[in-house]
């Protein structure tokens, strides 16, 4: 296990070293129109993947500190109580999978390797689903990915919800194409639900979105949202909790005002509004460049945009960017979609994409060291 006053440095090193990389990335693509940005291969994928498994080892053996990493704490202290865990409650919930994966670690490892197996799944599943998706700029994809506000809290605080997400960014990828596997994706869903069932949310935006072929329709629905969470707070929480989907989310709706005065951050959040608009506006102004809708690209939005307007909805309630991530988790992968995979600026194509990198990276920096 890592020592504490190495460890407090790992969440701002990340996100230096992605900065680095993201300018590096930005120094490079800067001279390239479309056609070479979207056709080259950028690193090795022995590279990447020596990478990443260095560096889950890292955030594996962390101390379980819950002034560093939040509920890490509360983890590592359940993981050691495994033998005495109820797991009628477990299969009760629908949150059997990672309380099966849980007790086989326990009955062979300690925490730091249990942390260590949960970590390589996030890394190495999302790697997967961002590989399908991004196909040879997959490189770029990760900077996006990693550099992400929410990357690292999930890789080390909500780790149950981050594997969840991962294992939706991959069932993504198999409908996102007009070649869709039904099979694959529904098993990967039933997988990401039977780790955190809160993932039930972004599953249904993502079968809305099968369906829902105009993103015009979702970004009203995302505006209307703003209004309702303003003037309809009460009713809205209300039919939220009574849905009984995820009983922690009810505790946080019910709970606002305790935690407000712990000096937890509730109520209408308008950075957290304004974080969450920038994929929407993006994709507002990529549609208005396009003579043809991309139907990947759209679908990506559409889901994105859903899940995050239950979440503006639901913006007063405490601890509400948990709930945020639900569709959070999508912001890097709709943010690079268009700069990696689609014509939209043609001769400025590497510019453009470098500078929406290196502003997303930036943000994540900014929000780590000063905010």
């Amino acid at each position: 296990m890592i020592s504490y006053e190495i460890a407090q440095y790992l969440q701002p090193a990340t996100d230096l070293v992605v900065l680095a990389l993201s300018f590096a990335a930005f120094q490079k693509w800067q001279s390239l129109d479309a056609n070479k940005l979207l056709t080259q291969n950028w690193t090795s994928p022995t590279i990447i993947t020596v990478v990443f498994t260095l560096y889950s080892i890292l955030i594996g053996f962390r101390p379980p500190s819950g002034i560093l990493f939040g509920d890490s704490a509360n983890y590592a202290m359940l993981y050691g109580w495994n033998n005495l865990g109820n797991i009628d409650q477990w299969i009760n919930n629908g949150e059997w999978l990672f309380y099966l994966i849980q007790s086989v670690c326990y009955e062979y490892f300690e925490v730091s390797i249990f942390f260590t197996v949960i970590m390589l799944g996030y890394m190495f599943i999302a790697l997967k689903g961002i590989k399908r998706l991004f196909k040879n700029n997959t490189y770029g994809a990760l900077l996006f990915y990693i550099g992400a506000f929410s990357f690292f809290s999930y890789a080390t605080n909500g780790i149950r919800n981050g594997l969840a997400c991962s294992i939706a960014i991959l069932a993504m990828s198999y409908v996102a194409f007009p070649k869709k596997n039904y099979l694959v994706f529904a098993l990967l869903c039933m997988a990401a639900y039977s780790i955190h069932r809160s993932t039930i949310l972004p599953i249904a935006c993502m079968i809305a979105s099968l369906f829902i072929k105009s993103t015009r329709p979702i970004i009203t629905f995302w505006v209307i949202s703003i209004f309702l969470s303003i003037v309809a707070k009460g009713p809205i929480e209300s039919f939220f909790s009574g849905l009984g989907f995820d009983d922690r989310l009810s505790g946080y709706i019910n709970s606002a005002e305790d935690y407000a005065e712990l000096g937890y951050k509730s109520g209408f959040r308008p950075d957290f509004l304004l974080y969450s608009f920038m994929p929407i506006l993006l994709g507002m102004f990529v549609n208005s460049k396009l003579s043809r809708p991309d139907s990947t690209y759209n679908f990506l939005l559409n889901t994105y945009t859903l899940s995050n307007s239950f979440w503006v909805m639901l913006m007063n309630a405490a601890f509400s960017n948990r709930f945020a991530y639900l569709s959070w988790f999508m912001y890097p992968i709709v943010l690079a979609y268009p700069c990696l995979r689609m014509n939209v600026w043609r001769k400025k194509q590497g510019a453009t994409a470098g500078i929406i990198l290196l502003i997303h990276t930036l943000f994540t920096v900014f929000m780590v060291l000063f905010y």
